[in-house]
């Protein structure tokens, strides 16, 4: 009997040496999805996988609650990504009184592969919340100009104005974010901008045209230039300074 016992145990400790003590992804298969949070609620749960290969929800993938206009990092696998599967997304929103999930289905990570973003947005003018894959809704303007902007106007080409965007003037060498509806950018159309500049106590105004939508949400910040009497502009994918 004990020598069994010893074959035994012999037996054990050659598997321990040789089977893996558990399963890690190797570090270069992981891809990591910027998640913005531009709702008004904490995000604390991310879970995701294709809905081809599973009936659950798949693994937790965000690193920690993800409060009201922070961001984390989602990871995925390379081969996730690779995949042309559409994925099921099950996100936990936290409130003081519970957590409610709600789940997103036949959910296409084409545009989260070109982008590296998941922005988590309210829908305007409604109580639920919508994922934009890939896209952003808001961009950065810097403004280089030595004009005093009083309004700012963007609207689909050949629309109305609509309302000012600005709450306050837009003074030479501030950096401003410029909020977008849900609903705007997944126009694809292409935008004017009319900017109004206070010049020897009137304004005047200057139409900006043709914004591609993926351009705008796309960059890290739209700069306004001077271009002789007027105004004009370049699109800027360099990091902004704090």
């Amino acid at each position: 009997m004990r020598k069994a016992f010893l074959c035994m145990l012999s037996f054990i400790l050659v598997l321990a040496v040789f089977l893996p003590v558990g399963y890690a992804e190797p570090e270069d298969t992981i891809i990591t999805i910027t998640f913005i949070n531009n709702s008004d609620i904490t995000i604390s749960e991310f879970y995701g996988a294709p809905e081809t290969k599973h009936t659950n929800f798949g693994p937790y993938r965000n690193s920690k609650r993800i409060r009201p206009g922070e961001t984390d990092e989602i990871r995925f696998t390379a081969e996730e990504l690779a995949s042309d599967s559409l994925w099921w997304i099950r996100l936990g929103l936290s409130s003081p009184q519970r957590t409610a999930y709600k789940n997103w289905h036949k959910f296409d990570l084409s545009a989260i592969k070109e982008t590296g973003i998941i922005n988590f947005v309210n829908v305007e003018g409604t109580s639920t919340y919508a994922i934009l894959a890939g896209k952003k809704d808001f961009f950065h303007m810097s403004n280089t100009t030595s004009f005093n902007i009083v309004s700012l106007h963007l609207f689909p080409s050949g629309g109305e104005y609509g309302e000012n965007r600005l709450e306050q003037s837009f003074l030479p060498g501030e950096v401003l974010k410029i909020s977008m509806g849900y609903e705007e950018v997944m126009q694809d159309t292409a935008w004017d901008l009319r900017i109004g500049v206070e010049a020897e106590s009137e304004t005047t105004y200057f139409t900006l045209e043709n914004f591609p939508i993926e351009k705008l949400t796309g960059c890290e910040c739209v700069i306004l230039k001077p271009y002789k009497d007027s105004i004009s502009f370049s699109y800027s994918d360099e990091p902004l300074e704090p």
